[in-house]
């Protein structure tokens, strides 16, 4: 699993376990701990929290549909450079006609949400105009670097949190945390509530509905 998706390094976790836990003959199974709790946070909050980038560290383009008021839900992306919103006017998914950066506005505004400083845009709005279309077809399209900029504090821990408790309890009864298309990840009752209310700022309550890689 490449390390740049993970929330939390191998320092970081040697660091909140203790002990014998820090061997160098660890690293593998502490490694697959981190990569299977930075995932199971991404299927409960509904978005990643790393940079998304190709290998040329260039915008990649996704496709979506407005909302009946127009807007789009949008998946995460941390920068306004190299963003490019078009919009198919005939529906047939040519998106043909580029909106003018004039003509959008970006939110959350000011980067920040229920007084949580440092969030990406996630919601992309027409000004005067309209974005919605008769085509059944996804209307808008979004060119951008997705993801965050960097990992919020509270989901690091809680990476840690989930880590360490699989680290530790491999062969433990656990509860379980459900992780979408990734399957169980199990853990002891009291982490997964200390986890869910860190992460609970955290999770995406809009409909998104991402319709795919252009």
């Amino acid at each position: 699993m490449p390390t740049d998706s993970l929330y939390a390094t191998i320092d970081d976790a040697k660091a909140y376990l203790a002990g014998e836990d820090q061997r160098s003959e660890n690293d593998v199974r502490i490694l697959d701990a981190l990569g299977q709790a930075s995932r199971a946070i991404d299927a409960h909050c509904g978005r990643v929290f790393y940079q998304e980038l190709d290998a040329d560290d260039a915008v990649t383009t996704r496709v979506y549909r407005p909302t009946m008021t127009g807007f789009v839900w949008c998946d995460d992306f941390w920068t306004t450079s190299g963003l490019v919103v078009k919009f198919d006017t005939a529906g047939d998914a040519t998106y043909s006609s580029t909106v003018a950066a004039a003509n959008y506005q970006v939110e959350p505004l000011n980067g920040i949400v229920n007084g949580l400083r440092g969030w990406p845009f996630y919601k992309v709005c027409p000004v005067s105009t309209s974005w919605r279309s008769t085509s059944v077809r996804p209307s808008v399209q979004i060119a951008a670097r997705w993801g965050w900029e960097s990992v919020p504090d509270p989901v690091k821990q809680s990476t840690l949190h989930l880590a360490a408790s699989l680290f530790k309890l491999e062969h433990a009864p656990f509860g379980i945390l459900a992780m979408g298309d990734f399957g169980p990840v199990r853990a002891p009752a009291d982490t997964l509530k200390n986890v869910k209310s860190l992460l609970g700022p955290y999770c995406r309550g809009d409909q998104t509905c991402p319709v795919g890689a252009a």
